[in-house]
Parts: structure tokens; sequence; C-alpha cells
């Protein structure tokens, strides 16, 4: 799968946005329980019509949106993982089986090098 962080996701996120976006790693990292997530069609309708019946929900979401970005898309935090990823690199080890942000999200059938 290709794919990433998605800049709208994140914008709409930071403006105190009701998200609802497709199930995908990406999106998971990005929202981490800040948004709702569909699978398909009929997910995408049930959960439209869970924040239209329940306003206060989407308000939650709302309110909550922007710590979101606040708490994870800030600089300090950016750099610290380029600067794992330069150790990481620096040291020989594969960035996709250590990298924190990514061992998330990895294939079970990996396992991750132990960082000394």
């Amino acid at each position: 799968m290709m794919g990433g962080t998605n800049p709208s996701l994140v914008k709409a996120l930071g403006y105190g946005n009701c998200i609802l976006a497709h199930a995908n790693p990406f999106n998971e990292e990005v929202l981490e329980g800040h948004g709702l997530l569909f699978h398909d069609a009929d997910d995408l309708a049930a959960q439209i019509h869970l924040v239209e019946s329940q306003p206060e929900l989407a308000e939650s979401y709302r309110r909550r949106a922007p710590e979101r970005v606040r708490a994870v898309y800030n600089w300090d935090r950016i750099t610290d993982q380029y600067e794992e990823l330069f150790y990481q690199l620096a040291a020989g080890e594969d960035p996709t089986r250590v990298h924190s942000s990514v061992l998330k999200f990895a294939d079970p059938e990996m396992t991750a090098v132990e960082v000394t």
C-alpha cells in the first residue's frame, strides 16, 4: 500500500472538524481516535447517521480534533522523529523494522531489530 500522512486530513483536524475518513493505516495513524473511520459505503452511511443522530458526539470530535494536531504535528516531535531516523540509518538499521511510528502498523511477521 502506498500513502502517507494526508495533509488535508491534518488541516481538517486543525480546524476542528468532525472527521469521517476511510479506514487505512495512514488515516488511522493521523486520527488515533480523534475521528471516525469507515470501511465501505455502508459503513460510511452508518457513521454519518451516527453523527447526525448524536450531535454531542460530533461536537466532542470537533472539540478534540485540534488537540491531536498540537500533540503530534509539531516541529519538536517531527525533528525528534527525523533524528531517530538518521541515527537508525547511521547504525545500519532498517527504519521500516525499528522506527517507532512504523512498527505500530508493521506486518506482524516482521520483528524489530533491537536498538542498543
